[in-house]
């Protein structure tokens, strides 16, 4: 043929109905590929659970010890610190508590992270639950932007400490004067 090729209501129908077939098996295949690493990691979850191998067994328990010390020696140093700054009258002991709690999580959760993915199977099931939970904390951050910001600054004053107690403080935009307590 000779010159360009028309495009008749008929012929755009079927590219695009060859299109919409791509698609869907593309779409089809992909979920038959995810649904059969689903089903390899499940397999292999109850292969572990059968008969799990020594090696594994050690290391998860060696990982539950330390995580189980690491947690103790936080709350023990913490505390004791904490004891140590209230009887030198320190502003820092209020901080203290907090650091207890962000260490402790902290520790939970590489630790945790370390004993999943020790057990096969479950490390592939971590990976996408870290990455929707990376999903879920944008989500989250976003919608409860107001309440994060409050936080943030009790946390900062609590750190920084710009009010003393005796402090004579003026809200400005209200001209209210008071005395921090």
């Amino acid at each position: 043929r000779k010159g360009p090729i028309k495009a008749t209501p008929d012929s755009r129908r079927s590219t695009a109905g060859r299109r919409y077939s791509r698609a869907r098996a593309l779409l089809l295949k992909s979920e038959e590929d995810l649904s059969g690493r689903g089903e390899a990691a499940l397999q292999e979850v109850i292969t572990f659970l059968e008969r799990p191998p020594m090696s594994v067994i050690l290391k998860v328990l060696v990982l539950c010890a330390v995580l189980f010390l690491a947690v103790k020696g936080v709350g023990f140093f913490t505390r004791r610190l904490q004891r140590r700054l209230e009887e030198k009258g320190s502003d820092a002991a209020t901080f203290v508590p907090f650091l207890r709690i962000v260490l402790k999580g902290l520790l939970w959760f590489i630790l945790g992270s370390m004993i999943i993915g020790e057990i096969p199977g479950l490390s592939t099931l971590m990976t996408s639950l870290l990455a929707s939970g990376g999903i879920l904390a944008v989500v989250l951050g976003l919608s409860a932007q107001d309440a994060l910001g409050n936080m943030l600054s009790g946390i900062m004053i609590a750190v920084f400490k710009p009010f003393r107690v005796g402090d004579v403080v003026r809200y400005l935009s209200q001209d209210v004067t008071g005395t921090i307590e």
